[in-house]
């Protein structure tokens, strides 16, 4: 278990998320009268306040990014548009890619055409 002091910023956001509504659900089932106050004092007085006095921390942010590799994007479209701008692909082969991405976007065409490929390689 992690201690307060090693949660990151939106760790310790959803924590604060959750003990405000739970706080503001008890008293509201201990029949306070004003138990929206809670929830009114909590996400527009003191959440503002903590982001104020501690805001999210850049170097985490930009450490995210740094471990991703840039020249790897999760989108199939975007990588192959991307080697075609680098001059990986010619004309033909970036249609013909394309042509093979468009046909198999959902999963069940993905293996009708792992099928054909195996096929087609016997």
């Amino acid at each position: 278990m992690k201690s307060p002091s090693e949660l990151s910023w939106g760790e310790m956001l959803a924590i604060f998320v959750l003990l405000t509504l739970g706080a503001g659900f008890v008293a509201m089932v201990a029949g306070m009268p004003y138990f929206w106050l809670i929830w009114v004092l909590g996400f527009a007085v003191v959440l503002p306040i903590l982001g104020i006095l501690f805001p999210e921390d850049e170097a985490d942010s930009e450490l995210v990014e740094d471990e991703r590799d840039p020249d790897v994007s999760t989108d199939p479209l975007t990588n192959l548009r991307d080697q075609y701008v680098r001059g990986d692909l010619t004309d033909e082969e970036f249609e013909r890619k394309l042509d093979r991405l468009l046909e198999t976007e959902s999963p069940e065409n993905v293996a009708e055409w792992r099928e054909l490929a195996k096929e087609n390689a016997r």
